[in-house]
Protein backbone atom coordinates (compact mmCIF):
# COMPACT_ATOMS: atom_id res chain seq x y z
CA UNK A 1 0.00 0.00 0.00
CA UNK A 2 1.54 2.93 -1.11
CA UNK A 3 1.90 6.39 1.36
CA UNK A 4 -0.67 8.57 0.07
CA UNK A 5 -3.23 5.62 0.36
CA UNK A 6 -2.13 4.68 4.05
CA UNK A 7 -2.14 8.73 4.65
CA UNK A 8 -5.61 9.01 3.75
CA UNK A 9 -6.81 6.16 5.31
CA UNK A 10 -5.21 6.63 8.84
CA UNK A 11 -6.80 10.37 8.46
CA UNK A 12 -10.30 8.88 7.92
CA UNK A 13 -9.76 5.98 10.35
CA UNK A 14 -9.06 8.27 13.12
CA UNK A 15 -12.08 10.45 12.31
CA UNK A 16 -14.42 7.43 12.33
CA UNK A 17 -12.76 6.11 16.11
CA UNK A 18 -13.39 9.37 17.32
CA UNK A 19 -16.97 9.35 16.54
CA UNK A 20 -17.18 5.38 17.16
CA UNK A 21 -18.74 5.37 13.92
CA UNK A 22 -17.06 1.96 12.44
CA UNK A 23 -15.91 -0.94 15.00
CA UNK A 24 -12.30 -1.58 14.66
CA UNK A 25 -12.31 -4.72 13.14
CA UNK A 26 -14.34 -3.59 10.12
CA UNK A 27 -11.82 -0.60 10.11
CA UNK A 28 -8.68 -3.29 9.69
CA UNK A 29 -10.57 -5.97 7.58
CA UNK A 30 -10.95 -2.87 4.80
CA UNK A 31 -7.07 -1.52 4.98
CA UNK A 32 -6.21 -5.02 4.28
CA UNK A 33 -8.11 -5.38 1.79
CA UNK A 34 -7.91 -2.10 -0.18
CA UNK A 35 -5.50 -2.21 -2.74
CA UNK A 36 -3.39 0.91 -4.65
CA UNK A 37 -5.58 0.00 -7.51
CA UNK A 38 -9.13 1.02 -6.11
CA UNK A 39 -9.11 4.68 -7.21
CA UNK A 40 -13.01 5.36 -6.41
CA UNK A 41 -12.35 3.65 -2.74
CA UNK A 42 -9.14 6.22 -2.31
CA UNK A 43 -11.23 9.24 -3.91
CA UNK A 44 -14.03 8.25 -1.71
CA UNK A 45 -12.10 8.07 1.46
CA UNK A 46 -9.96 11.13 0.44
CA UNK A 47 -13.12 13.07 0.22
CA UNK A 48 -14.79 11.38 3.19
CA UNK A 49 -11.30 12.54 5.34
CA UNK A 50 -12.83 16.42 4.64
CA UNK A 51 -16.58 16.32 4.61
CA UNK A 52 -17.29 14.14 6.68
CA UNK A 53 -15.43 16.42 9.17
CA UNK A 54 -18.12 19.04 9.12
CA UNK A 55 -20.03 18.47 12.59
CA UNK A 56 -23.43 17.72 12.05
CA UNK A 57 -25.01 20.97 14.01
CA UNK A 58 -23.32 23.37 11.35
CA UNK A 59 -24.18 24.52 8.11
CA UNK A 60 -22.75 22.25 5.44
CA UNK A 61 -23.64 21.19 1.58
CA UNK A 62 -23.11 18.85 -1.08
CA UNK A 63 -20.62 16.99 -3.15
CA UNK A 64 -21.52 15.31 -6.54
CA UNK A 65 -18.64 13.67 -9.13
CA UNK A 66 -19.55 11.37 -12.39
CA UNK A 67 -17.18 10.14 -14.63
CA UNK A 68 -19.42 9.25 -17.86
CA UNK A 69 -22.32 7.60 -16.68
CA UNK A 70 -20.76 6.38 -12.92
CA UNK A 71 -21.50 8.39 -9.95
CA UNK A 72 -17.82 8.74 -8.03
CA UNK A 73 -18.68 10.40 -5.07
CA UNK A 74 -22.21 11.85 -3.96
CA UNK A 75 -22.64 13.17 -0.24
CA UNK A 76 -24.60 15.57 1.64
CA UNK A 77 -23.33 16.87 5.04
CA UNK A 78 -24.38 19.46 8.00
CA UNK A 79 -27.38 21.43 8.36
CA UNK A 80 -29.30 23.45 5.60
CA UNK A 81 -31.00 25.55 7.80
CA UNK A 82 -29.60 25.71 11.94
CA UNK A 83 -33.10 27.07 12.85
CA UNK A 84 -35.04 24.40 11.98
CA UNK A 85 -32.01 21.82 12.40
CA UNK A 86 -32.97 20.44 8.62
CA UNK A 87 -30.38 18.64 7.46
CA UNK A 88 -28.73 18.78 4.23
CA UNK A 89 -29.91 16.67 1.41
CA UNK A 90 -30.63 15.33 -1.86
CA UNK A 91 -33.66 17.36 -2.59
CA UNK A 92 -32.82 20.67 -0.03
CA UNK A 93 -33.34 23.82 -2.08
CA UNK A 94 -30.86 25.71 -2.33
CA UNK A 95 -29.41 29.47 -3.58
CA UNK A 96 -27.13 29.04 -6.57
CA UNK A 97 -26.63 32.42 -6.72
CA UNK A 98 -24.49 34.22 -9.41
CA UNK A 99 -24.55 30.92 -11.53
CA UNK A 100 -28.06 32.04 -12.45
CA UNK A 101 -26.19 34.05 -15.38
CA UNK A 102 -26.00 30.88 -17.33
CA UNK A 103 -29.90 30.24 -17.43
CA UNK A 104 -29.74 34.30 -18.83
CA UNK A 105 -26.86 33.44 -21.35
CA UNK A 106 -28.79 30.07 -22.60
CA UNK A 107 -31.79 32.12 -22.55
CA UNK A 108 -30.47 34.58 -25.16
CA UNK A 109 -29.07 31.52 -27.32
CA UNK A 110 -32.71 30.25 -27.83
CA UNK A 111 -33.88 33.24 -28.82
CA UNK A 112 -30.57 33.69 -31.54
CA UNK A 113 -31.96 30.07 -32.45
CA UNK A 114 -35.51 31.34 -32.90
CA UNK A 115 -34.27 34.20 -35.26
CA UNK A 116 -35.69 36.86 -32.97
CA UNK A 117 -31.74 38.48 -32.29
CA UNK A 118 -28.25 37.76 -32.73
CA UNK A 119 -25.80 37.81 -30.76
CA UNK A 120 -23.88 40.57 -32.70
CA UNK A 121 -27.10 42.83 -32.16
CA UNK A 122 -25.89 46.50 -30.65
CA UNK A 123 -27.80 48.28 -27.84
CA UNK A 124 -29.29 50.69 -30.19
CA UNK A 125 -31.75 48.24 -31.74
CA UNK A 126 -33.01 47.49 -28.48
CA UNK A 127 -32.84 50.74 -26.45
CA UNK A 128 -33.76 53.60 -28.37
CA UNK A 129 -33.80 55.84 -25.76
CA UNK A 130 -30.10 55.92 -25.03
CA UNK A 131 -28.56 59.45 -25.76
CA UNK A 132 -25.60 58.15 -26.67
CA UNK A 133 -26.19 56.68 -29.97
CA UNK A 134 -22.53 55.78 -30.99
CA UNK A 135 -21.90 54.45 -27.69
CA UNK A 136 -25.14 52.14 -28.03
CA UNK A 137 -24.20 50.91 -31.32
CA UNK A 138 -20.52 49.50 -30.45
CA UNK A 139 -22.18 47.50 -27.85
CA UNK A 140 -23.06 44.27 -28.67
CA UNK A 141 -25.24 41.29 -27.40
CA UNK A 142 -21.81 39.20 -27.39
CA UNK A 143 -19.89 41.63 -25.56
CA UNK A 144 -22.90 41.48 -22.22
CA UNK A 145 -22.52 37.77 -22.06
CA UNK A 146 -19.24 37.64 -22.16
CA UNK A 147 -18.45 40.70 -19.59
CA UNK A 148 -16.61 42.68 -22.31
CA UNK A 149 -19.29 45.70 -22.56
CA UNK A 150 -17.32 47.96 -20.38
CA UNK A 151 -20.63 49.35 -19.14
CA UNK A 152 -20.28 51.70 -15.90
CA UNK A 153 -22.04 50.45 -12.82
CA UNK A 154 -24.08 53.67 -12.38
CA UNK A 155 -27.42 53.01 -13.31
CA UNK A 156 -30.81 54.93 -13.63
CA UNK A 157 -34.35 53.83 -13.58
CA UNK A 158 -37.21 54.61 -16.29
CA UNK A 159 -40.66 53.37 -16.41
CA UNK A 160 -40.13 49.77 -18.28
CA UNK A 161 -36.49 49.00 -17.45
CA UNK A 162 -32.90 49.80 -15.81
CA UNK A 163 -30.85 51.71 -18.44
CA UNK A 164 -27.07 51.62 -18.11
CA UNK A 165 -25.36 53.49 -20.54
CA UNK A 166 -23.37 56.99 -21.85
CA UNK A 167 -19.84 56.08 -22.01
CA UNK A 168 -18.67 53.08 -21.26
CA UNK A 169 -15.36 52.79 -18.67
CA UNK A 170 -13.39 50.95 -21.91
CA UNK A 171 -13.85 50.74 -25.44
CA UNK A 172 -16.22 47.02 -25.95
CA UNK A 173 -14.39 44.10 -26.29
CA UNK A 174 -10.93 44.99 -25.28
CA UNK A 175 -11.18 44.13 -21.70
CA UNK A 176 -12.93 42.07 -19.12
CA UNK A 177 -14.76 43.05 -15.74
CA UNK A 178 -17.11 41.00 -14.38
CA UNK A 179 -20.61 42.87 -14.31
CA UNK A 180 -24.33 42.06 -13.04
CA UNK A 181 -25.02 45.16 -15.35
CA UNK A 182 -24.23 43.23 -18.67
CA UNK A 183 -26.85 40.96 -17.21
CA UNK A 184 -29.71 42.79 -16.29
CA UNK A 185 -29.26 44.48 -19.16
CA UNK A 186 -29.54 41.21 -21.14
CA UNK A 187 -32.92 40.32 -18.92
CA UNK A 188 -34.50 43.64 -20.54
CA UNK A 189 -33.56 42.23 -23.96
CA UNK A 190 -34.96 38.73 -22.91
CA UNK A 191 -38.42 40.54 -22.39
CA UNK A 192 -38.50 42.44 -24.95
CA UNK A 193 -38.18 40.43 -27.92
CA UNK A 194 -39.42 37.19 -25.93
CA UNK A 195 -42.75 39.06 -24.64
CA UNK A 196 -42.65 37.86 -21.07
CA UNK A 197 -40.68 38.27 -17.88
CA UNK A 198 -37.14 36.74 -17.98
CA UNK A 199 -37.87 35.06 -15.21
CA UNK A 200 -41.16 33.28 -17.07
CA UNK A 201 -39.06 32.67 -20.37
CA UNK A 202 -36.33 30.53 -18.19
CA UNK A 203 -38.84 28.78 -16.49
CA UNK A 204 -40.78 27.35 -19.73
CA UNK A 205 -37.89 27.00 -22.12
CA UNK A 206 -34.85 25.78 -19.73
CA UNK A 207 -36.47 24.41 -16.80
CA UNK A 208 -39.34 22.41 -17.43
CA UNK A 209 -37.89 20.85 -20.83
CA UNK A 210 -34.91 19.44 -18.67
CA UNK A 211 -37.60 18.63 -15.84
CA UNK A 212 -35.99 20.39 -12.93
CA UNK A 213 -39.10 20.27 -11.05
CA UNK A 214 -39.25 22.61 -8.38
CA UNK A 215 -36.89 24.61 -9.34
CA UNK A 216 -37.46 28.18 -9.15
CA UNK A 217 -36.61 31.94 -9.61
CA UNK A 218 -36.60 33.81 -5.98
CA UNK A 219 -36.34 37.31 -5.77
CA UNK A 220 -34.62 38.55 -2.94
CA UNK A 221 -37.52 40.60 -1.13
CA UNK A 222 -39.79 37.89 -1.66
CA UNK A 223 -41.94 37.02 1.41
CA UNK A 224 -41.71 33.43 1.37
CA UNK A 225 -38.97 31.91 3.06
CA UNK A 226 -36.68 29.03 1.62
CA UNK A 227 -35.92 26.46 3.57
CA UNK A 228 -32.28 26.83 3.12
CA UNK A 229 -30.67 29.11 4.72
CA UNK A 230 -27.09 30.77 4.00
CA UNK A 231 -24.49 31.41 6.98
CA UNK A 232 -21.03 33.03 7.95
CA UNK A 233 -18.78 32.66 10.90
CA UNK A 234 -18.38 35.40 13.02
CA UNK A 235 -16.32 35.17 15.93
CA UNK A 236 -16.22 31.94 15.75
CA UNK A 237 -20.14 31.54 15.74
CA UNK A 238 -22.41 31.00 12.84
CA UNK A 239 -24.66 33.49 11.71
CA UNK A 240 -27.47 33.67 9.07
CA UNK A 241 -26.81 36.18 6.04
CA UNK A 242 -29.29 38.68 5.33
CA UNK A 243 -30.61 38.67 1.81
CA UNK A 244 -30.34 41.82 -0.39
CA UNK A 245 -33.22 44.58 -0.79
CA UNK A 246 -32.85 45.49 -3.80
CA UNK A 247 -34.71 46.81 -6.97
CA UNK A 248 -37.22 43.31 -8.24
CA UNK A 249 -35.78 44.36 -11.86
CA UNK A 250 -32.25 44.24 -11.27
CA UNK A 251 -30.94 40.06 -12.73
CA UNK A 252 -28.75 39.92 -9.30
CA UNK A 253 -31.66 40.35 -7.04
CA UNK A 254 -32.95 37.52 -8.66
CA UNK A 255 -31.62 33.81 -7.83
CA UNK A 256 -32.42 30.33 -9.20
CA UNK A 257 -33.28 27.79 -6.12
CA UNK A 258 -32.82 24.32 -6.89
CA UNK A 259 -31.63 20.91 -5.41
CA UNK A 260 -29.03 19.07 -5.87
CA UNK A 261 -30.67 16.91 -8.16
CA UNK A 262 -32.34 19.39 -10.09
CA UNK A 263 -28.67 20.49 -10.92
CA UNK A 264 -27.49 17.55 -11.92
CA UNK A 265 -30.45 17.52 -14.49
CA UNK A 266 -29.58 20.86 -15.39
CA UNK A 267 -25.98 19.85 -17.06
CA UNK A 268 -27.19 16.56 -18.36
CA UNK A 269 -29.47 18.66 -20.47
CA UNK A 270 -26.87 20.75 -21.35
CA UNK A 271 -24.40 17.81 -22.62
CA UNK A 272 -27.41 15.95 -23.96
CA UNK A 273 -28.70 19.37 -25.91
CA UNK A 274 -32.32 19.10 -24.48
CA UNK A 275 -33.56 23.11 -24.44
CA UNK A 276 -30.88 23.53 -27.34
CA UNK A 277 -29.00 21.90 -30.37
CA UNK A 278 -25.65 21.55 -29.78
CA UNK A 279 -24.51 23.76 -32.12
CA UNK A 280 -26.72 26.67 -30.50
CA UNK A 281 -25.17 26.03 -27.42
CA UNK A 282 -21.66 25.81 -28.07
CA UNK A 283 -20.57 29.80 -27.88
CA UNK A 284 -21.60 29.36 -24.25
CA UNK A 285 -18.42 26.86 -23.23
CA UNK A 286 -16.13 27.98 -25.85
CA UNK A 287 -13.90 31.19 -25.37
CA UNK A 288 -15.20 34.28 -26.78
CA UNK A 289 -12.53 36.38 -28.17
CA UNK A 290 -12.63 39.27 -29.81
CA UNK A 291 -10.53 40.93 -31.96
CA UNK A 292 -10.47 44.09 -30.46
CA UNK A 293 -8.82 42.58 -27.23
CA UNK A 294 -6.19 44.85 -25.48
CA UNK A 295 -5.79 43.31 -21.97
CA UNK A 296 -2.77 41.73 -21.38
CA UNK A 297 -4.88 39.15 -19.86
CA UNK A 298 -5.84 36.91 -22.15
CA UNK A 299 -9.65 35.97 -22.62
CA UNK A 300 -10.92 32.99 -20.90
CA UNK A 301 -14.68 34.05 -20.64
CA UNK A 302 -17.57 32.39 -22.79
CA UNK A 303 -20.91 33.68 -22.60
CA UNK A 304 -21.48 33.22 -18.22
CA UNK A 305 -18.76 30.07 -17.93
CA UNK A 306 -15.14 30.06 -17.24
CA UNK A 307 -12.85 28.47 -19.64
CA UNK A 308 -9.45 27.12 -17.90
CA UNK A 309 -6.68 26.09 -20.59
CA UNK A 310 -3.72 25.86 -18.06
CA UNK A 311 -0.06 24.48 -19.65
CA UNK A 312 0.03 20.79 -17.86
CA UNK A 313 -3.56 20.77 -17.26
CA UNK A 314 -6.54 19.24 -18.18
CA UNK A 315 -8.88 21.89 -19.97
CA UNK A 316 -12.29 22.46 -18.01
CA UNK A 317 -15.00 24.47 -17.84
CA UNK A 318 -16.92 26.44 -14.63
CA UNK A 319 -19.21 28.50 -12.91
CA UNK A 320 -19.44 29.61 -10.03
CA UNK A 321 -21.30 31.83 -7.81
CA UNK A 322 -20.95 33.22 -4.21
CA UNK A 323 -23.28 35.44 -1.90
CA UNK A 324 -25.35 35.77 1.32
CA UNK A 325 -23.69 32.65 2.26
CA UNK A 326 -24.60 30.41 -0.13
CA UNK A 327 -22.02 29.29 -2.97
CA UNK A 328 -21.96 26.60 -5.96
CA UNK A 329 -20.55 25.75 -8.40
CA UNK A 330 -20.57 23.96 -12.04
CA UNK A 331 -17.59 22.09 -13.14
CA UNK A 332 -17.00 20.20 -16.42
CA UNK A 333 -14.16 18.17 -17.90
CA UNK A 334 -15.25 17.64 -21.64
CA UNK A 335 -12.62 15.21 -22.83
CA UNK A 336 -12.47 13.05 -19.18
CA UNK A 337 -16.50 13.36 -19.16
CA UNK A 338 -16.39 14.37 -15.67
CA UNK A 339 -19.06 16.38 -14.20
CA UNK A 340 -18.60 18.25 -10.21
CA UNK A 341 -21.10 19.71 -9.04
CA UNK A 342 -20.95 21.01 -5.12
CA UNK A 343 -22.94 23.59 -2.79
CA UNK A 344 -22.66 25.22 0.76
CA UNK A 345 -23.93 27.44 2.92
CA UNK A 346 -21.47 28.21 5.09
CA UNK A 347 -19.46 30.86 3.42
CA UNK A 348 -16.76 28.00 2.18
CA UNK A 349 -16.00 27.26 -1.28
CA UNK A 350 -14.67 23.70 -1.86
CA UNK A 351 -13.51 23.94 -5.39
CA UNK A 352 -9.92 23.27 -4.83
CA UNK A 353 -9.89 20.67 -2.09
CA UNK A 354 -11.71 18.61 -4.49
CA UNK A 355 -10.02 19.18 -8.00
CA UNK A 356 -7.12 18.30 -6.10
CA UNK A 357 -8.55 14.89 -4.89
CA UNK A 358 -9.15 14.59 -8.55
CA UNK A 359 -5.80 14.80 -9.68
CA UNK A 360 -3.77 12.96 -6.89
CA UNK A 361 -5.90 10.20 -8.51
CA UNK A 362 -5.31 10.94 -11.80
CA UNK A 363 -8.74 11.04 -12.74
CA UNK A 364 -7.61 14.56 -14.30
CA UNK A 365 -4.72 16.74 -14.32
Amino acid sequence: MNNFLLNEYLNFYIYVRMKKIVPFFILLFSLLTITAQDDDVLLTLGLDSVFLKVKDNEPGGHVFIQKGNQALYALSFGLSNLKTKEKFTENSVFNITTVTKTFIAYSILILQKQGKLSIDDSLAKYFPEIKNKATAGRIKIKHLLSHSSGLPIVATKTKDTIIFIDKPDFEPGSNYRYSGVDYTVLCSIIEKVGGEKWQTFIQKNILEPSGMIGTKIVNANSKEKQNSRGYKKVNGKYVECNQPTCDLRYALCNSVWATPGNLRKYIYAIKECVFLDCESLKPATQIYKPENWRSIRAPIEGFSWTIHEEKNRDTYIESAGAGSGFATQLILYPKQDIIVIWMSNNDVSYSSLILQKLRQRAYVK
